[in-house]
């Protein structure tokens, strides 16, 4: 640091390139998104939303749950078309829920008579359809079933790209809300994302939980989308506990043994729990969750946008960036009064602020880096002040230096080992005092130059304490 400052020819030179390494650090960190801080983000984020879950039950959501126990009392899977049109026809029936979405595909044809009834309700009635897109290129492209539900590709956009499909048979094309289920998980195996809009062949297709809103409203899945991100996902909310949404057992509304205050009036999501039927994803809240829940906390989100509780995800990067800038300002400039300890406890304390900025950030959906501010103390704590500590050193020894001229050396050792505690408090002490005079030395002084009368001082000084500070 000793040789950087006098490169630069001045302390504040040097903060000021220590300052703006950390904003650089910040600024990459959130523009850049390196794999290590995006790792160190998306865990951030993960564990705030684990730790915010709320537990309160979401009224409007309930699931429908074909389980282990559905599948055991009524029958194992696959079941007849005719009994998934029952259970259909049953919640928007006499439950009279407000609407149903299928998280569950029928690739290909059942019987006849249940197929038919379930195409009547999807064509007239509040029921949304699923089907798969599939992400991933292959050599040979997925594509079973007729898929449906697509809008013309609005121009100069980009979404994700599918690849392949798995939708439901011909008999069922005719629907008038399919939604899709399909995803596409971060490198950790996470499901963070759901593409708001799938591009396939010219189209887009929406995903599930915002056709099954807009079936209800009867707007035939043209409503108003949520902003999605740079990369056409958009970042489920997770906002309620997996614990917050009623699940039913499918055999319990089929026998019409549920509780009908958990029914009416609400959202169904039909889906599995059953290990059997392999639907399981990994999310934020859970390392092993069925997949209807992911359709779950969606549906909440869109809701509670909806409804004014909360709004679309937004970019909170100017603001980021401007609070590193205000707080490295002002943790360099502190730094120049506050000891080393002192200057770590400031930046421990404005990292505790940014965490709990942070943390209300993600609950409010914004997208932006946790660790670039981060980054940004670290640079500091690295650099800043290992330079403030050096020059304060620096400053002590060249202190004691001057000092060193006018107090001897063992009373100066006296002082320095004292330390604080040595004060100006009177003391009783035996001392030896030595007074002596040089005749003649103010008429000699006015004679000579300022520099001659100081060393005739220090001369005269030197002679007389030297033999008696050898005596120490």
């Amino acid at each position: 640091f000793g040789s950087v400052s006098r490169c630069l020819g001045s302390a504040w030179a040097v903060r000021l390139v220590v300052g703006l390494l950390a904003c650089c650090a910040a600024l990459w960190f959130e523009c850049a998104s390196p794999a290590f801080s995006a790792r160190v983000d998306e865990a951030s984020r993960d564990l705030i939303l684990k730790l915010s879950a709320e537990e309160d039950e979401d009224r409007r959501v309930v699931i429908v749950d074909i389980g282990e126990r559905a599948l055991t009392e009524i029958g194992p899977w696959p079941w007849p078309r005719e009994r998934i049109a029952d259970l259909v026809d049953i919640v928007l029936g006499p439950y009279a829920a407000k609407g149903a979405a299928l998280d569950i595909v029928l690739p290909e044809a059942g019987d006849p008579a249940g197929d038919s009834r379930l195409a009547a309700i999807a064509a007239h009635g509040p029921l949304a359809l699923a089907q798969v897109f599939d992400y991933a290129p292959r050599s040979q492209a997925l594509m079973l079933g007729k898929i449906s539900g697509g809008h013309p590709a609005p121009v100069g956009q980009q979404f994700p790209m599918a690849y392949g499909y798995l939708a439901n048979h011909p008999g069922l094309a005719d629907a008038r809300c399919v939604g899709n289920i399909g995803y596409v998980p971060d490198a950790d195996g996470v499901l963070r994302r759901i593409p708001a809009l799938t591009a396939f062949h010219g189209k887009v297709y929406r995903h599930l939980s915002s056709v099954l809103i807009d079936c209800v409203s009867l707007r035939n899945g043209e409503g108003v989308l949520l902003e999605d991100g740079a990369d056409g996902l958009w970042r489920v909310p997770y906002r309620y506990s997996p614990n917050a949404y009623a699940v039913v057992s499918a055999e319990k509304v089929l026998r019409e043994q549920a509780p009908e205050e958990l029914i009416r009036g609400r959202y169904v999501l039909v889906g599995s729990s059953a290990l059997a039927l392999g639907d399981r994803v990994s999310t934020p809240l859970s390392s092993l969750s069925a997949g209807v829940m992911v359709h779950a906390a969606s549906l909440s989100g869109l809701l509670d946008v909806r409804e004014g509780k909360a709004r679309p995800a937004w970019s909170a990067r100017v603001m980021i960036i401007a609070w590193v800038m205000v707080s490295v300002s002002l943790a360099v400039v502190m730094m120049v009064w506050f000891s080393a300890w002192t200057s770590t406890l400031m930046l421990m304390f404005l990292t505790l602020v940014w965490l709990l900025l942070a943390y209300v950030g993600v609950r409010q959906q914004a997208e932006g880096s946790v660790s670039a501010p981060l980054a940004a103390y670290f640079v500091l704590f690295v650099l800043a002040i290992p330079h403030e500590w050096w020059r304060a050193q620096r400053s002590a020894r060249q202190l004691l230096n001057t000092f060193s001229h006018y107090v001897a050396k063992p009373v100066l050792s006296e002082l320095m080992r004292a330390g604080a505690t040595y004060s100006l408090a009177p003391t009783l002490k035996d001392v030896t005092v030595l007074i002596a005079d040089m005749e003649g030395y103010t008429r000699l002084t006015t004679s000579l130059s300022l520099d001659e009368a100081a060393t005739l001082t220090k001369d005269f000084l030197d002679c007389l304490t030297r033999p008696v500070l050898a005596r120490f």
